[in-house]
């Protein structure tokens, strides 16, 4: 829960039309990662001062140097001339090297911020993903930090300078002419009342560009997986027409943010224009009675410029401030989402020498509140017992696999393995003795043998082709020209299906897993190289506990037992030829169906 006076909603930031953090809060936050870089920080802030200095100094030389021409002092011209080109020489050395500096902070902090998002993104359970669409979380890792990107590298320092000088000239124009001082700040209730009358629009309109750019990118990251989808329903029209609507959107959101912008830039001008007409007028009338010199008043005049000059700078700032919060505040939603499925503070271990087993105990499952996948389960895989679980789709088998693997808790009931509670044990205590096949292949853009390896890094080539030739994989990857140095494209998508199984398949088995659970790992191979990879894995997993998730019935004949699952919960149990022995049983009906329907 966030600390009191920065929690302001607790909706989807896609739906939210205010941000959920504060101002504060989020300054806070982006601060703590600023200032992790002192020492440019440090040049940045001497920089700045000296900038600073040079704006002060800069019109009283100008004003001294008028006032000398006036009374043809040539000399002091001269040296004025000099000392303001020998100012603004030390000013170029000094603002380049603070625009460095910053760059330096303003990158780094980006690097952080999106390495704690995506760090904190790898620890969330499988629920967030799920209930986001991948383009919109890549949307607040990438465009929501871009957004911080110009606030923190251009507008900040601009505006730190801006503010700095305006606290000195209003001190040093105090000093020159009270009077004077005073009609030049006339104006300054009217800059007040036109902030206030803008500042909730703008904000507003800068939330709504961030939630329209995270739909266009999720729209371009669907229309490009699903291409070849697309393509062959002859629907690209269709996904164009979608795409559009979107990226319209985001158009008329960032128009509509500019045009309150542009309308403030342009109220703040007219004020502006204002306050320099009112000091002209009253400095004339004091010029023309002798009560004050020209050159005073041109260094007057100058200073109004640069007082304001800042705050037309602010309406820049105040853009790209409120997207930048905008942005952050969706970011940091994403860093405080809370992890459901938590390692203990005060973790049990388990004999990793021991032979594991796997329990269900009295376990009720769902992945939403009042809807049960899993009714009340309860079933054991002994040490190096082989299980399949098999039922119609949606009776709950995959729900399992997730619970042996903690990517959820379940709502009642525990799930044991080694005879210990997952949730007493760190992940990598039991993650680390495990190996999944999922039905769906995934492969990294790496070599075959960078993918064979992935959860087994310290692996040699040599350890990486001994399993391959006990699967088969080693008779594919010898045919391509690179063998095992041949890299898996995006996607896999220069790879079959088989092929990519396979892969899986070694990848598994590589890591000599204490508990090897294959969920529907045969469903995209065709007969023959499923009967191939079976016997190839009848010797692997052998005295090895397993867990085979199956659909297609034909793939459970290497299982000492089987369990039925029917709408999440247990109707049959017992070895393939007592099941089938009951030829009315759930069993027996299924495997029946299927052979007729192949």
């Amino acid at each position: 829960m966030a600390a009191r006076g920065m929690y302001i909603s607790d909706e989807d930031p896609d739906i939210r039309k205010d941000r959920k953090y504060s101002d504060g809060y989020l300054i806070r936050r982006l601060v703590g990662y600023v200032t992790a870089y002192r020492r440019d920080l440090a040049i940045t802030m001497a920089g700045l001062l000296s900038i600073s200095a040079v704006g002060i100094v800069g019109p009283v030389l100008l004003g001294y140097a008028v006032d000398d021409m006036l009374s043809k002092e040539y000399g002091g011209v001269a040296i004025l001339a000099g000392s303001y080109a020998l100012l603004y020489v030390v000013n170029y050395v000094a603002d380049n090297r603070r625009t460095y500096a910053m760059q330096v902070v303003g990158q780094n902090s980006l690097r952080d911020i999106r390495r704690d998002a995506f760090d904190h993104l790898q620890r969330l359970s499988p629920s967030y993903f799920s209930s986001k669409e991948t383009g919109r979380i890549m949307s607040y890792i990438m465009n929501d930090v871009d957004a911080v990107e110009d606030f923190v590298t251009f507008q900040l320092p601009q505006v730190l300078s801006g503010f700095l000088t305006i606290a000195s000239i209003v001190v040093i124009m105090l000093f020159f002419n009270v009077d004077l001082s005073l009609v030049s700040f006339v104006v300054i209730p009217a800059l007040v009342f036109t902030t206030y009358v803008f500042q909730g629009r703008i904000s507003r309109s800068f939330v709504e560009t961030r939630k329209k750019i995270a739909a266009v990118t999720a729209k371009l990251q669907e229309g490009i997986s699903g291409v070849r989808v697309t393509q062959a329903f002859i629907s690209e029209e269709r996904v164009s027409e979608n795409f559009d609507a979107v990226n319209n959107e985001n158009m008329l959101a960032n128009l509509r943010a500019n045009r309150y912008t542009s309308a403030f830039n342009s109220i703040v001008q007219v004020i502006e224009s204002v306050g320099l007409a009112l000091v002209i007028w009253y400095g004339a009338t004091e010029v023309l009675a002798g009560h004050l010199l020209v050159g005073t008043l041109v260094t007057f005049m100058l200073y109004v410029n640069a007082f304001f000059n800042p705050i037309i700078q602010l309406t820049t700032f105040y853009n790209s401030f409120q997207s930048a919060v905008a942005g952050l505040d969706r970011v940091t939603q994403l860093v405080n989402t809370e992890v459901e499925v938590k390692e203990p503070s005060e973790p049990e271990t388990i004999d990793p020498q021991a032979d594991w087993g796997v329990e269900l105990r009295g376990v009720t499952f769902g992945y939403t509140p009042g809807v049960n996948v899993l009714k009340d389960v309860s079933m054991k895989v002994a040490p190096r017992e082989v299980v399949a679980i098999v039922g119609p789709t949606g009776a709950g088998k995959s729900s399992i696999v997730g619970l042996v693997q903690r990517f959820y808790d379940p709502q009642q009931g525990t799930v044991l393995v080694g005879g210990v509670d997952l949730r007493r044990l760190r992940f990598k205590d039991f993650r680390g003795r495990m190996s999944v096949v999922p039905q769906d292949p995934v492969l990294f853009s790496a070599s075959i043998a960078d993918n064979i390896r992935y959860g087994t890094p310290g692996a040699t080539i040599e350890d990486v082709k001994r399993v391959s030739k006990a699967l088969g994989v080693d008779g594919f990857v010898s045919s391509i020209p690179e063998g095992y140095d041949a890299l898996v494209s995006e996607g896999a998508t220069n790879l079959s299906m088989g092929q990519k199984q396979l892969i899986c398949f070694a990848r598994a088995l590589l890591r000599d897993p204490k508990v090897l659970i294959l969920d529907e790992a045969t469903s995209g191979l065709d007969p023959f190289t499923e009967l191939m990879v079976q016997r190839s894995l009848a010797p692997l997993i052998a005295g090895r506990t397993t867990i085979i998730v199956a659909h297609r019935l034909s793939t459970i004949r290497l299982a000492d037992r089987i369990v039925v699952l029917d709408h999440g919960e247990i109707v049959e149990e017992g070895t393939f030829r007592s099941l089938m022995s009951n030829p009315d049983g759930a069993f027996a009906r299924m495997y029946a169906l299927q052979s007729k329907q192949e």
